[in-house]
């Protein structure tokens, strides 16, 4: 005979599907990244900042706030997208008005006027190989004396050409960057960050902190993240060190610890050091957090478990009968029963004294022989 299916399973069905998609969740594989086959890059190059996804600088130009006398370090990254090896010089010049209108970098050689001279990189001439890229750090100088107000020049790269391509009119070796520059007449130095938050991932922790200059100078920020955990000190570095930051400007540093404990209790402080030039460091500190070592898995399994435990302990409770049915004698709650149900009418159950018809009879004992 068929045997009837305790009422608890489908609950442990249920429960035990739960666990294993939570552990899934816990556990899933990083999803592969995509690249890109060299060999169907197209010739040609291409130049942007080296802190293109880190700072707020507006439209990729590079903006600078400086007083007379200092300096700020700044990169940009050139990139060869073709299958030759390319060599470019790379210099600074003036910005100045094209005759059929707009603006355009002077041109290579030409004496400088205004900011051309301003804008120094560190290698006049690189070599990038074939679907390679090379970082090119510049710094910009504010000679002393300079007038206040606003500056306009531009960082030009310039690929070297052979004679055929240099009297094709189709050809445009050069690429160039706006360099935008503010003269103040003081220094108002000032810097938020922000809360400090930890996430684990993988096994490593990752540490992110915003941070903002609320100065009217452009800054560079360096700083740490320290961790105190088991009577241990760990001191991390955030980086991109070294970011340019314009007034205003919003970015995020980060961290990563890549061995914490497994399970325990840890503290963590950041603090930026927040450079104009060459002043000495101001240092902005966050507040300290705690953060609780537990794995993500091992939390997963135990909540399954008590999600299973609790559900067994509902089924395996005794149900109470209702006080309208305990003190009534059994042929009432018999009519009251198959008057629910819509199956007999109260008086047919009462001519047939609460035993039921022949058929329904039949159908009770099959129903109990089944059960056995």
């Amino acid at each position: 005979m068929r045997r009837a299916r305790p009422a608890h399973r489908p609950f442990l069905a249920a429960a035990t599907v739960l666990i294993v998609v939570l552990l899934a969740s816990g556990t899933a594989l990083t999803p592969a990244i995509a690249q890109a086959d060299p060999a169907e890059d197209g010739p040609g190059w291409d130049i942007r900042p080296v802190y293109w996804e880190d700072t707020s600088l507006p439209g990729g130009h590079f903006t600078y706030a400086l007083t007379a006398g200092t300096s700020i370090d700044d990169g940009i990254e050139i990139l060869n997208l073709g299958p030759e090896r390319l060599r470019f010089d790379v210099y600074g010049a003036d910005l100045l008005s094209s005759a059929g209108g707009g603006l355009a970098p002077a041109s290579r050689g030409s004496p400088s006027r205004t900011t051309g001279d301003w804008i120094v990189p560190t290698f006049a001439t690189v070599e990038v190989a074939a679907h390679g890229s090379v970082e090119v750090p510049f710094t910009v100088s504010i000679p002393v004396g300079a007038r206040t107000g606003n500056h306009r020049g531009a960082l030009v790269v310039e690929r070297r050409t052979s004679q055929a391509e240099e009297t094709s009119p189709s050809i445009d070796p050069r690429r160039s960057q706006r360099v935008l520059i503010a003269v103040r007449d003081e220094v108002d130095l000032g810097a938020e960050v922000g809360e400090l938050v930890g996430v684990r991932e993988r096994g490593r922790i990752r540490f992110e902190l915003p941070f903002r200059n609320t100065g009217n100078v452009s800054v560079t920020s360096a700083g740490v993240v320290t961790v105190e955990a088991r009577g241990r000190e760990v001191e991390l570095e955030l980086s991109p060190a070294g970011l340019p930051a314009v007034p205003g400007g919003v970015a995020t540093l980060s961290a990563t610890w890549d061995d914490p404990p497994w399970v325990g209790r840890a503290s963590a402080a950041a603090a930026v050091d927040v450079v104009v030039g060459d002043d000495p460091p101001v240092r902005f500190a966050s507040s300290r957090i705690t953060l609780w070592l537990f794995p993500r898995t091992l939390l997963l399994i135990v909540g399954g478990l008590l999600l299973v435990t609790l559900g067994l302990a509902v089924r395996a409770a005794p149900r109470r009968r209702s006080p309208r049915s305990a003190g009534e004698p059994r042929e009432d709650r018999a009519v009251r029963r198959h008057h629910r149900d819509g199956r007999r009418s109260p008086e047919a159950v009462a001519t047939h004294g609460g035993r039921g018809t022949r058929a329904e009879r039949h159908r009770r004992r099959r129903y109990l022989g089944a059960r056995r």
